[in-house]
């Protein structure tokens, strides 16, 4: 009898039907401030913030005052936790909708990214400064007819300007929604200038804030960087790939490059992310590894990587990385599991909080979407395949992480591309292992650029690695079927085909627990 209520409690132990969303409490949070998020961007601006904050108040007091009955006060912490993001959401849309002014404005403002140089035009972003009908700084996409003048422009450089001021909008008969994708990149106009209402002048920064201020000095440091590599007669698309993949900027590329990346699976690489820090977080950890004092040497790989996010421009899937980044390694310093669902869960939600819009960003969902599918599907796909030599692990356990990684991703490329790389396990085996090199080395030769001798021979090894990769990007991409082209779904078909990965993960876990249960059985 005793033996038998002993394997009752077991059965039930393995058979427990606890939801494992209950075992990541920051999950559970993320998912309702997204709610709030999604919520509040289909309602607009019609419902004021005001609104959203009395409502979160009620529901918060309401939690407090329910603490005998757990299951009631944890509902009403998730909706107050959703109607802050709703709240924050309407907020950061309201001041980004602002009336803009009738007419032809004078202001100036500052140069905030790399212009881009088109046949007939030249397009940057610019940060007001100074507008008589503007009583804060607003962030503008300007583009301006192309002259001698305007080819010299950089970041950084003060403008002053006249023309007018538009609410963003969508080009005519054109499928993407370009004002939804300028509001949700904090955009709150853009503007055509012409060639003889600008000029070049210097800009009073003191309405910035000391983090708009420390950002432009970064940005500005990253052109110095820049400049260094064009110093060492680095051009041409080997220079343009080294700059996206080291530091951000990838006005450069040509379309040429990106279509060639694109097809083969690649595209990964010039953006920014996880990848990228990863990697540099390894040679810095390499350099503080022998320090007595660990937690000091987290601490300056943590400052030296926030301080590398800042110069290539914070964009959300590099901050999205130094945020687990630090996370991780506090976690570290506490010597506890430093890695989990949650750790990505908190960082989804400290973002969020901070910049809600940054939901709609496409690097957003990619990062996180990879980082989520890895962390669920590699486990399962690791063990499908075992073996005690080394190369070959290396080769297979690559190959899961990338399988896991395109599980998550491959329908968001769908929906937002159209096409789908089938040769995306070959790509990673040549970009994976010259992406650590060239940061590397580029690492490497920004140290010894005060000797000129040994920053050129680094500059030259680093175009040839660089010339080789595109060589072989360039010709699986001509490789029969390399894509998938012309897909076009709607956002419900990618919402199903996410619920069908979550419907087979959810059904192979239950097989294997019932697996597990019948071992026991018969161990037993």
């Amino acid at each position: 009898m005793h033996l038998l209520k002993n394997n009752e409690q077991s059965t039930t132990t393995i058979m427990r039907t606890n939801n494992k969303i209950q075992l990541y409490p920051m999950l559970r949070l993320v998912i309702a401030l997204t709610a709030g998020i999604i919520a509040a961007d289909i309602i607009g601006t019609c419902l004021r913030p005001l609104y959203w904050l009395m409502a979160m108040a009620v529901t918060l007091a309401a939690a407090l005052l329910l603490q005998k009955k757990e299951n009631l006060q944890t509902l009403f912490i998730l909706v107050t936790v959703m109607l802050l993001g709703a709240y924050m959401t309407c907020d950061n849309e309201t001041e980004l909708q602002c009336k803009l002014p009738t007419g032809s404005q004078t202001y100036k403002g500052v140069i905030i990214s790399q212009p881009v140089i088109k046949k007939k035009t030249v397009l940057f972003d610019m940060l007001v400064t100074e507008c008589k009908s503007f009583n804060k700084p607003v962030k503008i996409k300007l583009c301006m007819l192309r002259d001698h003048r305007s080819e010299k422009l950089e970041i950084g450089y003060g403008i002053k300007a006249l023309s007018q001021l538009e609410a963003p909008h969508n080009y005519k008969n054109a499928a993407f929604d370009y004002k939804r994708y300028l509001l949700y990149h904090g955009f709150t106009a853009q503007t055509f200038v012409y060639r003889t209402n600008w000029d070049v002048e210097s800009v009073s920064l003191i309405r910035l804030s000391l983090i708009t201020r420390t950002r432009l000095a970064a940005i500005r440091f990253r052109q110095c960087l820049l400049d260094k590599y064009k110093s060492l007669a680095m051009n041409g698309q080997e220079y343009a790939v080294i700059a996206a993949m080291t530091l951000g900027d990838k006005s450069m590329v040509s379309a040429q490059t990106k279509d060639v990346y694109s097809i083969s699976g690649a595209s990964h690489v010039l953006a920014l992310s996880g990848l990228h820090l990863g990697i540099i977080y390894a040679i810095l950890s390499l350099l503080t590894f022998r320090r007595k004092d660990w937690i000091v040497g987290q601490i300056m790989i943590m400052l030296a990587i926030w301080t590398y996010t800042a110069i290539v421009g914070m964009t959300p899937s590099v901050v999205r990385s130094a945020t687990m980044l630090s996370i991780y390694s506090f976690i570290s310093m506490l010597r506890r599991d430093s890695f989990s669902l949650n750790t990505l869960s908190l960082t989804a939600f400290v973002m969020l909080l901070f910049h809600p819009l940054d939901l709609y960003d496409v690097g957003f969902q990619m990062s996180f979407m990879a980082v989520l599918s890895i962390l669920i599907f590699y486990p399962i796909i690791s063990v499908w395949w075992k073996t005690d030599n080394k190369v070959f692990n290396w080769i297979w356990q690559l190959a899961a992480v990338s399988i896991a990684a395109q599980i998550g991703t491959a329908p968001l490329v769908c929906y937002y591309f159209g096409r789908i790389s089938c040769y995306f396990l070959l790509t990673n085996y040549f970009v994976i292992p010259a992406a650590t090199v060239v940061l590397y080395f580029s690492v490497a030769l920004f140290v010894c650029y005060a000797f000129p001798a040994i920053a050129s021979l680094i500059a030259n090894v680093l175009i040839i690695i660089v010339s080789g990769m595109n060589t072989c990007l360039s010709w699986i991409s001509t490789l029969p079927g390399a894509c998938i082209d012309g897909l076009s779904p709607s956002l419900t078909q990618i919402i199903m085909v996410y619920v069908i990965i979550l419907s087979v993960y959810i059904l192979q876990d239950y097989v294997r627990k019932l697996h597990r249960l019948g071992d026991y059985l018969d161990n037993n």
